[in-house]
């Protein structure tokens, strides 16, 4: 796990963006019934074409993208005309302030924790590295080199466009005071926060690793095998959703796309075997399929997955 983190925070991703021009539908078909196989992530959906290229996978991505929003999520809301950033005086809290195109403005406190001791005058580099935890951040990050973290309140604002958001105020924040490297941002939180951390990593491109921690169906567990389980009286749904047909078999349809969205960059998917609300069976499958879309576009390593028990929810192993 130290590795991972390690690469996509510390390290330069040889990742080279690619500007896919895709002739993606105005909207996709309304949804089918299950579906018997797992859907193909190396088939364009529009074309019925075979992926043969990054670009046809950026293409690919843009599929998974439109359908999350159009079958489940909703439209991401419109950039902001700006956002700034400041930092308080006793360098506690970072203050982001979002003015909308109507002129609309408002601002919203995150607390940050700089590295001991931190002097940005003595900094070399573009920048450190910044974790950003959803709620709060309960896993242990051990990096070689100093990082700052940042912990917003996810009932303030919509996941994706708050991290967002601070993302953009920290790249103005003065280099007197704090230097962020914006290229080398990770995000995690856990359980409900852990799904809101998939969406963020889906939709937010500079987010160089993402660490859902026992995120649970809709989140790592893909429904799908959720569902194969139940069918075989072998578990109980914890968070089934019941009469939400069309959202299961959006999720059923689209198997390992918030994932698949990610890549190439950083994921680190950390479960907990024994929570059974969790769902780690569905968890390990889905990320399985996961793992092979990495692979298939040739960044195997930058993706990783773990599940150990012996410990509650929302906590981290000592081992």
């Amino acid at each position: 796990m130290a590795s991972l983190i390690s690469l996509c925070l510390f390290a330069r991703l040889l990742i080279i963006p690619v500007s896919a021009k895709c002739n993606l539908p105005e909207t996709f078909p309304p949804l089918s019934p299950r579906q018997p196989r797992l859907p193909d992530p190396w088939r364009l959906s529009s074309t019925n074409q075979t992926i043969t290229s990054i670009e046809d996978f950026r293409c690919r991505q843009q599929e998974w993208s439109k359908m999350l929003q159009q079958y489940e999520l909703g439209d991401l809301p419109p950039p902001p005309a700006s956002v700034t950033g400041s930092i308080t005086s006793n360098n506690t809290a970072l203050i982001t302030t979002v003015t909308m195109p109507n002129n609309r403005a408002f601002s919203f406190t995150s607390k940050i924790e700089l590295p001991p001791s931190y002097n940005p005058d003595s900094q070399t580099f573009p920048g450190i590295p910044a974790v950003i935890g959803l709620g709060s951040i309960n896993i242990n990050i051990t990096t070689p080199l100093p990082h700052a973290r940042i912990i917003f309140n996810d009932d303030a604002c919509a996941s994706q466009s708050g991290a967002s958001s601070r993302v953009d105020s920290l790249s103005t924040l003065s280099p007197s005071i704090v230097k962020i490297d914006t290229s080398k941002i990770g995000v995690t939180g856990c359980s409900r926060n852990g799904k809101g951390v998939l969406v963020i990593g889906a939709f937010e491109p500079r987010v160089a690793l993402t660490i859902p921690q026992e995120s649970g169906p809709g989140g790592s567990a893909c429904w799908r095998i959720l569902e194969a389980q139940r069918d075989t009286g072998g578990i109980r749904i914890p968070e089934d959703p019941g009469d939400r047909l069309p959202l299961c078999y959006f999720l059923n349809k689209t198997f390992g796309s918030h994932a698949g969205m990610i890549a190439p960059r950083g994921l680190l998917v950390i479960e907990n075997d024994i929570e059974q609300i969790n769902s780690p069976v569905a968890a390990a499958g889905c990320m399985a399929a996961a793992k092979k879309i990495y692979q298939g576009v040739g960044v195997g390593k930058n993706m990783g997955y773990t599940s150990v028990g012996g410990h509650g929810h929302c906590q981290f192993s000592p081992t």
